[in-house]
């Protein structure tokens, strides 16, 4: 596996310093944890199996809906809720609903008129690009910023501690409370100057690349963190 990663210039919206210890890692799915083709590598599997193993809990987050991301529960032996569109739903691996934040009622029918007026088809108030092809229209506070505040809660840890990676404008409100931002390689030069730290593309292992450069090695920090603290 490559280990090709480098440090972007950071902009005065991101934090100077990534946090040197972290416990959980919310990813987004679409152009990181999958490929273009939609595919989940033995890398990115691998990868998933190496946080279980070193203590960090995993999650994702996506902008699809719930039938979109029961096919990754086995392969990646998810076992924390998972976040849909965008954090307007989040539940269990049995798919029972832990939080939800649907549109409400009286709203909806302007918000399909104004999309089909644009010429774009309905799919699922925040508006965020997921992909260059979807416009995800949401609840106001269904948002990956929410869904790591909502994580931050559900695990009892600082938003420090929680890494983030992801590739398009949605995941910029996730990399801004989180102690440790990453960028896709195949992120706009704009997603990028958000994030601490930038990895390769969805097509050369960026996820992969990601969890064993910046994430492992802070586990290992909090660990021996820890046994000092055990000591005292």
């Amino acid at each position: 596996m490559r280990s090709v990663t480098r440090m972007i210039e950071r902009n005065a919206n991101v934090l100077m310093g990534a946090s040197d210890t972290i416990s959980a890692l919310l990813a987004d799915v679409d152009g990181t944890l999958v490929t273009k083709a939609k595919v989940l590598t033995k890398g990115a599997i691998e990868a998933v199996r190496r946080l279980h193993e070193s203590g960090i809990a995993f999650f994702i987050t996506s902008g699809r809906p719930l039938r979109g991301m029961r096919m990754l529960i086995e392969p990646l032996g998810l076992k924390a809720p998972m976040a849909a569109f965008n954090g307007g739903m989040i539940v269990r691996l049995d798919l029972s609903v832990v939080d939800e934040r649907p549109l409400p009622d009286d709203i909806v029918p302007d918000v399909i008129n104004t999309l089909l007026a644009h010429g774009l088809d309905v799919w699922h108030v925040s508006a965020a690009r997921s992909q260059p092809y979807y416009l995800d229209v949401t609840h106001p506070t269904a948002n990956k910023g929410t869904v790591i505040e909502r994580l931050s809660q559900f695990l009892n840890v600082p938003l420090e501690s929680i890494a983030t990676i992801g590739d398009q404008p949605n995941d910029v409100l996730m990399f801004k409370l989180s102690g440790l931002s990453i960028a896709m390689g195949n992120a706009s030069p704009e997603v990028q100057r958000q994030a601490n730290y930038v990895t390769t593309s969805y097509e050369d292992e960026g996820f992969a690349n990601a969890v064993e450069r910046f994430v492992l090695p802070r586990a290992a920090l909090r660990r021996n963190q820890s046994k000092k603290d055990g000591k005292g």
